[in-house]
């Protein structure tokens, strides 16, 4: 789940299941810090946002389900707002495409295209043209077999509706 998408009570618990050495202060810290992050990016009609999510994301609960269930609306309405453009690729999709791990492409009129790719200790940056093409064939190729976006909503309210 992308920060920038995470409701607080989402953020602290992914936080502190993937730093259990913070303590209570250091986690509210950073979901606080997430929170600004976001809204500062989505306050504006730019940057475009296209994003797809792994099914796990929607199938696999990380915190309660009451929490899961405000996630799903918050990230509904993010993509009924118009402001982002979300998909849910298919758990059943074969072969599971990205495995590889997080990454995102950035576009701008008047700089070159840059990857930023994420791993779980350090992410890396390249405006390499080779190496950006090669991953925008592979985002090409998510989006294409994803749910679309209003699938992705359905999914979404259906999920909520569930945890309730």
């Amino acid at each position: 789940m992308p920060a920038a998408f995470q409701t607080p009570d989402y953020a602290r618990t992914v936080i502190r299941a993937s730093a259990p050495w913070f303590s209570s202060r250091e986690v509210d810290e950073r979901a606080e810090l997430r929170k600004l992050q976001g809204e500062v990016i989505l306050k504006n009609e730019k940057p475009h946002y296209h994003v797809v999510l792994d099914d796990a994301v929607v199938r696999r609960g990380v915190a309660s389900p009451s929490v899961m269930a405000d996630q799903f609306d918050a990230l509904a309405k993010l993509v009924q707002s118009g402001r982002i453009i979300l998909q849910v690729y298919p758990w059943e999709i074969l072969p599971q495409l990205g495995l590889g791990g997080p990454f995102s492409l950035l576009s701008s009129i008047d700089a070159p295209e840059v990857l930023y790719a994420e791993s779980l200790y350090l992410g890396q940056t390249t405006d390499d043209p080779g190496r950006v093409r090669q991953y925008g064939m592979l985002f090409s190729e998510l989006q294409a077999r994803a749910r679309s976006p209003e699938a992705t909503i359905e999914l979404l309210m259906k999920k909520a509706e569930e945890l309730r």
